[in-house]
């Protein structure tokens, strides 16, 4: 580049430093903290539309929901919902694996509208931290999406997000259906997102208050209860029944309805977030928003908020 080659590596051969076994490191292992074997893992083989995973007992088989309605989720729709997107899963590219060419490994979640796990699949090897992210994921869009979450919210002592959100045209109160991409756009410092020197968006802190230790409703919704837990005592992550391991601002989820009724959702977790959006996407089938109502039919400020996002050619 103008006559200067570019540099790829400064160290032709790495020294390698000696090493010494664990048993003879300095120091003394805290008494508080004993040196433990592995667990055993609470993860046992299944196959689920073909696709072979793992599954938490207490999650599988798959239940419907507790909450029974004319249009409630069955245990059929669960396997339905997995189902498709174990399938869809298996056949996308992945963003985050080696070698390239390798599928997605995700978690699959699917939730009732109380935000009650109704179900549970992690494809083999997919990151352990989907467990818990995808039942976030599933839980936000189903929170979101539902006639209380304003209510619930100010029952909570967060009613001055829901007056900020109320105040660029969102009622929380079951008239759009978000996804976590949706939630996500709405919780950034800038809004819209990258376009620096605007206000924030209505679920976050503005960015003279803003850090990764103070990002706004995620945070604040554990806040209280994580320094309960700090000092001692046992509480759920949020005083929100429904949201009880808080909730997720990264994409992943779609809301699941039945006959235009809010009945659940999905959250996927384990790979790129616009792959977990498409493996949503085919769970989703069958039990998608109304299109009227999805959140990528509503504008704040003048611009539309997303719904879902796809990568481009996203099969193998």
């Amino acid at each position: 580049m103008d006559g200067i080659r570019l540099a790829y590596l400064n160290v032709i051969s790495a020294p390698a430093p000696a090493t010494i076994v664990f048993g003879s490191l300095p120091g003394a292992v805290d008494p508080m903290f004993p040196i433990r074997g592995a667990q055993p893992s609470e993860f046992t083989a299944a196959v689920v539309g073909g696709i072979a995973g793992e599954v938490d007992t207490r999650f599988f088989p798959f239940i419907g929901s507790p909450t029974i309605t004319a249009n409630s989720l069955t245990a059929a729709d669960v396997n339905t919902i997995i189902t498709q997107a174990a399938q869809q899963a298996n056949i996308t590219r992945a963003a985050i694996r080696q070698p390239l060419g390798s599928n997605a490994r995700v978690t699959i979640a699917v939730v009732d509208q109380n935000g009650e796990v109704l179900g549970v699949f992690r494809q083999r090897d997919a990151p352990v931290f989907g467990f818990d992210v995808s039942v976030q994921k599933a839980r936000t869009a189903a929170f979101y999406s539902g006639a209380n979450a304003a209510v619930l919210l100010r029952g909570a002592g967060f009613g001055s997000y829901v007056d900020r959100a109320a105040s660029d045209g969102l009622k929380l109160d079951g008239s759009v259906a978000f996804t976590d991409r949706a939630g996500g756009f709405l919780h950034r410092p800038f809004f819209p997102d990258g376009i620096n020197g605007t206000a924030a968006g209505p679920f976050s802190r503005e960015l003279n208050d803003w850090s990764v230790f103070n990002v706004g409703l995620q945070l604040d919704l554990i806040k209280a209860n994580l320094q309960a837990v700090l000092s001692g005592g046992v509480a759920p992550c949020t005083s929100i029944a429904s949201l009880p391991n808080g909730i997720q601002i990264f994409p992943g989820s779609a809301p699941l309805y039945k006959n235009g009724v809010l009945v659940g959702a999905i959250g996927i977790s384990g790979d790129g977030v616009d792959q977990d959006d498409l493996i949503a996407a085919a769970g989703n089938a069958g039990f998608a928003a109304p299109a009227a109502i999805r959140s990528d039919q509503v504008f704040v400020r003048g611009v539309r908020l997303p719904y879902l996002k796809f990568p481009r050619s996203p099969n193998l």
